[in-house]
C-alpha cells in the first residue's frame, strides 16, 4: 500500500494476475457487486491441489455457481434445526474435553480442531475421531501449500499439497463409494450430509454429478472454511477477553436465553 496505492493496485499472486483492495470501502465496494460485475474463481495453482488434472476447466469455469445453489438449498432454515442442535452438543463435548481440564489453552488450534471435525460431520458425516484426525493431517499440509510458492517439482511445499490433495480426494471418494451403497438398499437412515444431498442432485442435463467433481467440491467448502472460521472465533474470544463489560453483557444474555429455552 505504501508503494503502490492506498486504494488498489495490480500485481501479481500465485502466477496470477491480480488486484488488491485496500480498506474498507473498497473492499466493500468489492463484495456490493459481487453479482454484477465479478465471478468466483481459483488461482490455478490452487485448483490444481484441489481438484484432480481432468476436472481442472470444468471446476474453475462451470461448477461454481451449481456448488453455491446446492450449498444454499443444503442450508435451508428446516436443515439448519437439524444442525444446530448436533452443532451445541459438539461444542460442548469439545469445551469438556479439550478446553475445561487446563488452565490455559491456545484459541486458535483448537478452534480448528472443533471446526474441522465439525465440517467432516455435516460435510461427510464422517465422525470417527482416528478418520477425522487423519483428514485433519493431510489438510494441514495442504493448507500450507496453497498459499506457497507454485513450483511443482519434488520437495516443494506445493508439490507435497498436491500429493496430499490426491490422498485426500481418494479417501472422499471412498467415502461416497460407501455412500452410494447406502442410498442403494435405502434403508431409510442414510446420512443428512452435504454429500448425500450431492449424490441426490442432477446436473443441468438431468445427469448425476461426478463423483470426482463433487470430491473437488467437498474438497473446496473444507478449504474455504478451515482458517476463516476458525480466525474468527478467535478474535471474538480475544476481544471478550480484552473487554470484561462486553464479555459480562454477552454472559447476561446468553444466561437469560438459556433460562428461556428451559422454560419453554
Amino acid at each position: 500500500m505504501r508503494k503502490y496505492s492506498q486504494d488498489l493496485f495490480k500485481t501479481s499472486l500465485f502466477g496470477e494476475n491480480m488486484v488488491v483492495f485496500c480498506g474498507a470501502s473498497a473492499n466493500k465496494s468489492l463484495f456490493y457487486n459481487d453479482k454484477k460485475n465479478l465471478s468466483t474463481w481459483w488461482p490455478r495453482s490452487m485448483l490444481k491441489i484441489i481438484s484432480s488434472p481432468e476436472l481442472l476447466e470444468d471446476v474453475a469455469q462451470k461448477d461454481f455457481a451449481q456448488m453455491r445453489r446446492s450449498v444454499v438449498e443444503f442450508l435451508k432454515p428446516e436443515a439448519l434445526q437439524h444442525f444446530i442442535p448436533i452443532m451445541d452438543s459438539m461444542a460442548k463435548e469439545h469445551l469438556e474435553t479439550q478446553w475445561s481440564p487446563y488452565r490455559k489453552v491456545k484459541v486458535y488450534p483448537l478452534s480448528m480442531k472443533y471446526t474441522f471435525a465439525l465440517a467432516c460431520r455435516f460435510f461427510l458425516n464422517v465422525t470417527n475421531h482416528s478418520h477425522v484426525t487423519k483428514f485433519a493431517d493431510h489438510f494441514a499440509i495442504i493448507m500450507h501449500g496453497l498459499l506457497s510458492v507454485p513450483i511443482n517439482i519434488p520437495g516443494t511445499t506445493f508439490n507435497r499439497a498436491i500429493r496430499e490433495g490426491k490422498v485426500i480426494r481418494q479417501e472422499i471418494l471412498e467415502v461416497i463409494k460407501q455412500r452410494k451403497k447406502e442410498l442403494s438398499e435405502n434403508n431409510g437412515t442414510v446420512a443428512r450430509d452435504f454429500l448425500t444431498h450431492s449424490l441426490l442432485e442432477l446436473d443441468e442435463q438431468g445427469k448425476a454429478i461426478n463423483e470426482m467433481m463433487i470430491a473437488s467440491r467437498i474438497m473446496s467448502l473444507l478449504i474455504a472454511g478451515h482458517d476463516s472460521t476458525n480466525s474468527a472465533i478467535t478474535f471474538v474470544l480475544k476481544y471478550l477477553a480484552e473487554f470484561p463489560h462486553v464479555y459480562s453483557e454477552v454472559f447476561k444474555g446468553t444466561s437469560q436465553h438459556l433460562t428461556l429455552a428451559s422454560f419453554n
